[in-house]
């Protein structure tokens, strides 16, 4: 059994790449969003229509979701690829150039987005204008046991089946109102790519306190918004506010976990607020 919490690499990288859907809406500074597990670059619709598009929002499927291509190796998602892809959305948000540096974005996302957003960031922290997390996911070393349990009931039982016992069923993780959102997005995928992130991705997802010495030198402001009904996240919600210099806590009244769509026009008056601090330096 798993004891300690995983690390991550350094310097991760790809060798298995996929060709993934994006899109871009509007001109301007860039804001970079990545949806949670089983979602779509679709889920960020009511924050680009929420926004005035002086500011160029640019949303994309993860690997293995919707209109990307979903690669047949299972260690193609992994924490590795997820923030390989990232980074290269990021650098075609930024006119295509990889030189960071002179260039930054304000990035973020939902749930395994936001997670995902966070590596990057910590690698990439001189290429942050801002830093939205959203619904951060529990990583205890429960939450990686039920990744694993959940990634291997796919593979045995098929995700219609398992998704209703570990997530929209009676005794799953989500409320009634996410539940059924949820499921009508876990369906639209590939069943092996899901099992594989699950696996390979929430399933290693490193504990805030291995972060903290990166997490308490990274500057940039950051926006951390959790539904009040969302316990399972909350408590890492609160743990990276706590570490982060320049974070704020947001807990929105009545959310869920799809706490972007479940209470989209709070949500959206937030980050307008947060975009704003970070226009203005």
């Amino acid at each position: 059994m798993e004891t300690t919490a995983p690390i991550l690499p350094e310097s991760p990288g790809c060798s298995t790449p996929a060709r993934l859907h994006r899109e871009r809406h509007g001109n301007g500074a860039a804001l970079v969003l990545a949806h949670g597990l089983a979602g779509s670059a679709r889920n960020f619709l009511p924050q680009v229509r929420g926004q005035p598009l002086a500011r160029s929002v640019h949303l994309y499927d993860a690997r293995g979701h919707a209109r990307s291509e979903a690669p047949s190796d299972e260690y193609a998602y992994g924490w590795n690829c997820l923030i390989s892809d990232f980074d290269d959305v990021v650098g075609e948000a930024l006119c295509g150039t990889r030189n960071f540096p002179a260039h930054k974005a304000v990035v973020g996302g939902l749930s395994l987005g936001a997670a995902t957003a966070l590596l990057w960031s910590l690698r990439h922290p001189s290429s942050v204008s801002g830093l939205v997390l959203a619904a951060y996911p529990e990583c205890s070393l429960e939450a990686r046991h039920w990744a694993l349990n959940f990634a291997n009931s796919i593979d045995s039982n098929g995700l219609d089946t398992a998704g209703l016992e570990f997530v929209w069923g009676p005794n799953g993780r989500f409320g009634k109102d996410d539940a059924q959102r949820v499921r009508r997005g876990f369906l639209e995928h590939p069943a092996h790519a899901i099992s594989a992130i699950l696996r390979h991705s929430l399933g290693q997802l490193p504990d805030v306190t291995t972060l903290w010495p990166q997490l308490i030198r990274f500057q940039p402001p950051t926006l951390v918004v959790v539904g009040e009904n969302d316990q399972r996240s909350q408590t890492a919600c609160r743990e990276i506010a706590s570490a982060l210099p320049n974070a704020q806590l947001v807990v929105i009244e009545g959310a869920g976990h799809v706490v972007n769509l479940s209470r989209p026009e709070p949500f959206n008056k937030q980050l307008a607020s947060f975009l704003a601090i970070c226009e203005s330096g």
